[in-house]
């Protein structure tokens, strides 16, 4: 059933065995049903099957940059704010250190560097791969001094296309933000990807739902990928998106009807989207408490399983 509630851990000793091979170019990782793909030369992961089923095609890549909305270009947000705009996209990857700590488990720690001005930030992600099918993705971001707040902390997963269905638990129905919370209800909700665009007149940032413990992006046959907050990193709740646009889609065209659809999903699964304010819209910042800052260090951390019969 999509979004029942998750069985206890199995200890790392009862896991499944994996095998973990390296060469120069790529990490993987196979086990009973699994097999993981990590891209040394992108630090993320090119593939990520669970029973033969593709769950995903890519990511996940440093999300730190939204598609600017009314408010943001009113107040001249995404001029001071562009150095974060292709930091994740141009993210160098510096270390990449794999280990076994047990038969069913594997780790791979992947280092970037990000090319923000004037002072580089760090971007490290762990993957903790398990043989039970089960990945665990912990990002730290160290967002230099001296730089502007940042309009996302997150991270974007590419999802191959069929995963229309979608199934959370959090606020909804409707999208929300942090400062837009108090009419989203927490409570499960299902809906499709295409119904997540909400109808501006000029396409920008959509679709974000706060306060969010599960989400499931399922097929026709119920198979999918299921992401978990990850209580035990100190991360009770997640924020996302899903939607058939990536952010760099939504920056630019000047309706609706321009803007390009994919195949694919683009799944944001995000830290903290910073507030879209709104006090006035002509030069006026979100509230402090909404604001994300530079010269912090932000970690969270979150949990990739296949849903559907297992």
């Amino acid at each position: 059933m999509c979004c029942a509630p998750a069985p206890a851990d199995p200890a790392p000793g009862t896991l499944p065995r994996l095998d973990l091979h390296e060469d120069d170019k790529e990490v993987r990782v196979t086990g009973r049903a699994l097999e993981l793909v990590l891209s040394k030369a992108t630090g993320t992961l090119s593939s990520y099957k669970v029973k033969g089923r593709l769950l995903l095609a890519g990511g996940p890549v440093p999300h730190l940059w939204r598609a600017p909305t009314d408010n943001d270009i009113g107040r001249e947000y995404p001029q001071r704010a562009a150095t974060w705009r292709e930091a994740g996209a141009r993210a160098k990857i510096t270390g990449i250190e794999t280990a076994q700590p047990s038969p069913g488990e594997v780790t791979v720690e992947v280092r970037a560097t990000l090319p923000t001005a004037p002072k580089a930030s760090a971007w490290r992600t762990v993957f903790t791969v398990r043989g039970d099918g089960e990945v665990r993705v912990r990002h730290t971001l160290e967002a230099a001094d001296g730089l502007p707040d940042l309009p996302v902390v997150g991270a974007l997963l590419t999802l191959p296309k069929g995963f229309d269905r979608l199934d959370w638990l959090g606020r909804g129905p409707h999208e929300n933000y942090q400062d837009r919370t108090s009419g989203a209800l927490v409570g499960r909700y299902r809906s499709t990807v295409g119904e997540q665009v909400a109808p501006y007149l000029r396409p920008q940032e959509t679709g974000n739902k706060t306060d969010v413990r599960r989400v499931t992006l399922t097929g026709r046959s119920g198979d999918g990928l299921d992401v978990r907050a990850d209580p035990a990193e100190g991360e009770p709740f997640l924020e996302f998106s899903a939607l058939h646009h990536t952010p760099a889609d939504l920056e630019g065209p000047a309706h609706p009807h321009e803007v390009t659809r994919r195949a694919e999903i683009s799944l944001a699964v995000n830290h903290r989207q910073m507030s879209v304010g709104g006090n006035d819209s002509w030069g006026a910042p979100p509230e402090e408490k909404y604001l994300l800052h530079a010269g912090r260090t932000y970690t969270y951390a979150y949990r990739l399983r296949p849903a559907g019969p297992r």
